[in-house]
């Protein structure tokens, strides 16, 4: 062998070596790259304004205040690679965190105004995501109970749910429902687990401060009368512990077949759904389909002040017999007077604004030392009742102050007010409207009829 061919040798081997070591550089740069691509929190195509986005600024849409403003919530995790594998797919998991301060001082110390709560503790609470990037095929439901959740510490009701499908993912969660409920609908996400039996379910739920049954109250309403065979079931399930919040949900779900279902449970012979759906009717706007049933409630004096504002929102002069049935019979003052008003009302002549006015006006005669200004008003009101020819509506607007209870404060320099009115007033007119009031509750409402001979005794002393 030749010198040349000697040296060819070595140098033809290194060079199929490196040949060789470059080509798995290039394969293994390949793959990394693949890997890379895969791995990290890529773009998707958002269809709502045709940019590409990725998790990062998904994560700003719902870095707010949140559901029923529980504080801010802010991104505490996100994941560089995917951490999450089920059955070969890999998700990303991201976790929000909120921060508040717990004071460990005195609780009186919260109402005083400007002053130092004193000693706090940070608190938090976490809500955990795992997000699938889309595959041909759905990812299935149950995927949400085979993630390796962190044990929540929020002090809420929490459970595991799929929310759906969007911006390329499939999104799924570890938190409160009606937390779930503002992501999907905030971010417009498709699927997932049923929308309003979650929603349903919520409402059972008794958690701290019932902040689970209060806010999932108002999110069957969203979803019309498609929610209202979920209510149906969940009502024949219920116990009676139940039914104040599942029927309740229908007082938001304003719809003719909302009311027709509410009015039948009103018609039933079960008290306990009777009640509810009392309770549901008179949250306003008032529902003119339900006439009998306002009707029905100014006879049974239940919910006077209620029923009565739907009769003047309508018009409804029929109501007059039983308002006079109210007036002549009546269970206590409020509803007397709430009667009388409505009773004016739909017969065209209401009582006047600056009665109602002086009315107001005098129950500041509680607050302590009163300003000048302040004072001229009180006097202006009171001179104002005393000198009213509409003996009605001064006396009741003065026997209103004489009966008026304050909370937390000292009420009597009112009530006093109310009786001294009484006693400047026409007094033939004044001791007639007494007596007429106290003739009609008598023989059934003893306490009504005392309080009335006291404020009679008090006028003609």
């Amino acid at each position: 062998m030749s010198t040349s061919e000697r040296l060819a040798c070595p140098v033809a081997q290194f060079l199929r070596q490196a040949s060789a070591l470059f080509g798995l550089i290039v394969i293994f740069s390949f793959l990394a790259s693949s890997t890379s691509k895969a791995e990290q929190p890529s773009e998707v195509h958002d269809e709502t304004n045709g940019k590409a986005v990725s998790i990062k600024e998904i994560l700003r849409q719902i870095e707010s205040r949140g559901p029923a403003g529980r504080g801010n919530w802010k991104t505490h995790h996100l994941d560089e690679r995917p951490s999450v594998t089920i059955d070969g797919h890999r998700g990303y998991r991201f976790v929000l965190r909120r921060t508040w301060k717990h004071y460990t001082g005195p609780p009186q110390q919260r109402v005083l105004p400007n002053a130092d709560l004193g000693p706090f503790e940070w608190h938090y609470a976490d809500w955990e995501f795992v997000l699938f990037p889309l595959q041909p095929e759905r990812a299935p439901a149950a995927w949400k109970d085979q993630i390796k959740w962190q044990k929540s510490n929020s002090p809420f009701h929490t459970r595991n749910i799929w929310m759906g499908e969007g911006y390329g993912y499939s999104w799924f969660t570890h938190g409160t429902i009606f937390g779930q409920e503002w992501v999907r609908e905030k971010l417009a996400l498709e699927g997932g687990d049923d929308r309003i039996q979650l929603a349903i379910d919520g409402l059972v739920v008794n958690d701290k401060g019932t902040m689970t049954a209060n806010s999932c109250l108002y999110i069957p309403a969203k979803f019309g009368n498609r929610a209202l065979p979920y209510v149906r079931k969940a009502i024949e399930r219920s116990k009676n512990d139940d039914l104040r919040r599942i029927v309740g949900c229908l007082a938001y779900l304003r719809t003719q077949q909302s009311t027709k279902l509410l009015l039948d449970l009103y018609d039933s012979d079960n008290d306990k759904l009777r009640q509810e759906a009392e309770y549901a009717l008179t949250r306003e706007p008032f529902r003119k389909e339900a006439k009998h049933a306002y009707f029905d409630m100014l006879k049974r004096q239940s919910r006077v002040y209620q029923a009565t504002r739907a009769c003047i929102e309508f018009g409804w002069r029929d109501s007059l017999p039983i308002l006079q049935e109210v007036i002549a019979r009546p269970r206590n003052f409020r509803w007397f007077q709430t009667a009388i008003k409505a009773r004016r009302t739909l017969e065209g002549n209401p009582i006047s604004q600056e009665i109602l006015d002086a009315e107001n006006m005098l129950r500041l005669t509680m607050k302590p030392n009163p300003d000048a200004a302040t004072k001229k008003k009180i006097e202006s009101a009171r001179q104002l009742l005393i000198h009213s020819n509409d003996m009605e509506a001064a006396n009741l607007a003065a026997l209103s102050l004489v009966y008026f209870r304050a909370f937390k404060a000292n009420s009597e320099p009112v009530n006093e007010a109310g009786i001294e009115i009484l006693q400047l007033r026409p007094r033939q007119s004044t001791i007639g409207f007494l007596k007429s009031l106290i003739d009609s509750v008598q023989n059934g409402r003893p306490k009504i009829e005392a309080m009335l001979l006291e404020v009679e005794n008090a006028i003609e002393q």
